[in-house]
């Protein structure tokens, strides 16, 4: 199995999700996981602390990830190609990057040439719709190595084409639709302002923001000013008139790159540059298409009609994006409401299962480092040599485990040897982080291509975890008195009060989560007879190792606790009657194992009552009344057998001993009479 780690500045940039819906649809039936490493601006002033988001950058050092694939064009405002050299320094795995080459080592670049699909622009403006003034509204304002080289086939289109180039025609935005409708509105208050009449931008966000403008100056777009955008997206064809663009073929973008690099990775030769073929869609914006023209249709480069096709259009966008948008929603209401129920890490575990599948993941990883790292912006994280995972969850096989006791070093790997180690498919790599404090990060299984709603279920995640770890950390560092008077001093199981409280406080919390489980009253066999004939000291350790059988058969999260001397109890959430006889045989197994290793002259052995709650059954104290009803009735079956047993055993040893007589008694009268003659 490939594991490629994709870097995407945003999940919320419909460009850069188009990008990686080709990399996760290529990849879909392949030995293949990828891994998405939604990093966001290392140096936003807006967005607090997600810059904190950076230091999972440090993971693409792991043995484990074979390849890096880097959406470049999202960066490309706000992070330089140096910038990325210097990150890269360390990591020396192949990358592709899509869009621009940033030079690095071992890199492949996805790119398009501006020049000649510009040329062509100009030439249809001039030719097809008599323009002579052809502005340009740019990004050259951002550090975008894209911006410059449209900036540029501009120009050079202007010139191939005897028009002379105006620096009073440019206008300036930022890529976004904000900047673009200001660059317009700021200059363009009504028609009387209007030098231009046609108008082409650097993205299809700006051309939208700029259609705006012009619109609210009173100026009629297609038949005062001709417009064409860049990129093809919903941007393009949601607005009035539907704005006319270029193609870059985002999707195939991304196929193109995650192709190229499991060649790669497979040993196979790849260049090292791959052009993209760019098209140009002639719609409304320009008056290729009619406004009174209702079908999905544009126009391509040899004026002919074809028909839109942007199914492949995944996230918040889209003609249908306001229906998509509402189921998800309410499954967001329905993650705070459940985030904000929980304290405790344990609370948080029993919830964590209905959180993922309310966020559209199937499995999830959660990791915690010892103690959570300082990072102020900037600093870069030093990845500890050992992360202990807190919790598994895999929602498709109905596992839930909390606190494993599973360490990894995350220097050589991510996925745990029995944990998700061959499952491909698509992941997202998210930090746990509140504030300045990391405290480690989740590897979380994607179960659909909305991306764009991700990073909202993954705030919403993360900032739980962050706050059920600190409340633990202070409940567990200014009660210690507490937590002694709840602990059993024996088996250092839960005592009587402890589990009461932990145990009622689980029923009603898998209650509220719709979910029920099993009572378990467990009662040691023979341990008078082990007091009488071995001590009390024996019958100590004898106690203890029961615990230990207990702790063994059942699930690490399951509450276990000791009630009285040979007496304990045990809260199974999830549970159900069903997995009785599994338990059963796990715990006659485990007694027989921890037996032999510790040499004891017995076999340890209990007696079980078992009993479910359920909304109508839910008080603890009720319920181990019930369990212990049921134990004393398997007691009583148990004592009823061995009573026979003694019984049938002692008959046949009366029976054994008259044979025996009888055929010693004619042995000494000389009779020829053998054994099997005396007992017939």
């Amino acid at each position: 199995m490939k594991n490629i780690a994709v870097l995407i500045h945003s999940l919320t940039v419909e460009y850069a999700v188009q990008i990686l819906n080709g990399i996760s649809s290529y990849c879909k039936d392949k030995d293949v996981r990828v891994i998405i490493f939604q990093l966001n601006d290392p140096f936003a002033t807006y967005g607090v602390f997600d810059y904190q988001n950076w230091s999972a950058i440090e993971y693409l050092k792991s043995d484990e990830i074979d390849g890096v694939i880097i959406i470049y064009g999202s960066f490309s405002m706000t992070v330089s190609a140096e910038y990325f050299r210097k990150v890269f320094e360390k990591i020396n795995k192949p990358v592709v990057s899509v869009s621009m080459e940033l030079g690095l080592k071992n890199e492949i670049t996805t790119y398009v040439d501006c020049d000649k699909v510009y040329d062509d622009i100009v030439k249809h403006f001039i030719n097809k719709h008599h323009c002579k003034k052809i502005a340009f509204l740019s990004a050259n304002a951002t550090i975008s190595k894209e911006a410059i080289q449209r900036f540029e086939a501009y120009k050079n289109a202007l010139k191939s084409n005897n028009l002379e180039f105006d620096p009073d025609l440019v206008f300036d935005g930022y890529f976004t639709q904000e900047t673009g409708y200001k660059a317009i509105a700021d200059k363009i208050k009504s028609k009387a302002d209007l030098n231009f009449d046609a108008l082409i931008v650097a993205n299809d966000n700006m051309a939208s923001g700029a259609l705006n403008a012009l619109q609210e100056a009173g100026i009629d777009v297609p038949n005062d000013v001709k417009m064409i955008g860049f990129d093809n997206t919903s941007h393009s064809y949601m607005s009035k008139p539907k704005i006319s663009t270029i193609d870059q073929e985002i999707v195939y973008q991304g196929e193109v790159a995650a192709k190229t690099l499991l060649q790669k990775l497979n040993g196979e030769d790849v260049p090292s540059a791959i052009p993209i073929p760019l098209s140009v869609v002639y719609r409304q914006s320009c008056g290729c298409v009619e406004m009174s023209d209702l079908r999905q249709i544009y126009k391509n480069q040899n004026d002919e009609f074809v028909e839109e096709n942007n199914s492949d259009v995944k996230g918040l966008q889209g003609d249908d994006r306001f229906y998509k948008l509402i189921p998800k929603i309410d499954s967001i209401y329905a993650l705070f409401d459940m985030i904000k129920s929980t304290n405790s890490m344990q609370e948080l575990f029993y919830i964590m299962k209905y959180c993922l599948k309310d966020s559209d993941i199937s499995k999830a990883l959660i990791y915690f480092y010892s103690q959570p790292k300082i990072l102020s912006k900037g600093d870069k994280l030093s990845i500890p040599s050992k992360v202990y995972l807190s919790m598994f969850i895999d929602n498709d096989k109905d596992i839930q485990q909390f606190s494993p006791e599973v360490f990894i070093n995350p220097n050589k790997q991510l996925f745990p040897s029995d944990y998700l180690k061959n499952e491909p498919g698509t992941y997202i790599f998210q930090p746990i982080y509140s504030g300045e404090k990391n405290y480690g990060f989740m590897i979380c299984k994607l179960t659909s291509d909305y991306f764009s709603i991700y990073p909202l279920y993954l705030k919403i995640l993360i900032t739980g975890s962050a706050y059920s770890y600190e409340y633990t950390q202070l409940i567990l560092n200014n009660s210690s008195l507490s937590v002694q008077s709840k602990t059993d001093e024996l088996t250092k199981v839960l005592n009587r009060r402890g589990f009461i409280e932990l145990g009622q406080k689980s029923i009603d919390l898998a209650l509220e989560m719709k979910n029920t489980g099993i009572i378990f009253f467990i009662d040691m066999d023979g341990l008078k007879t082990i007091n009488d004939t071995y001590g009390h000291k024996m019958g100590d350790e004898a106690i203890k190792a029961q615990a230990l059988v207990l702790k063994k058969a059942l699930r690490m999260n399951d509450v276990v606790g000791r009630i009285g001397g040979d007496e304990f109890v045990a809260v199974a959430i999830g549970m159900t009657p069903d997995s009785l006889p599994k338990i059963r045989k796990k715990i006659e197994k485990q007694s027989a194992s921890i037996s032999a290793e510790k040499n004891f002259p017995f076999t340890l052995s209990c007696s079980i009552g078992a009993i479910p709650f359920t909304s109508d059954k839910k008080n603890l104290s009720e319920l181990l009344l019930g369990a212990d009803a049921l134990l004393y009735e398997e007691k009583r079956q148990k004592h009823k057998q061995n009573k026979s047993t003694k019984i049938t055993t002692y008959a046949a040893r009366c029976v054994q001993n008259e044979i025996l007589m009888f055929f010693r008694s004619n042995k000494k009268n000389q009779n020829n009479v053998s054994l099997n003659d005396s007992i017939g």
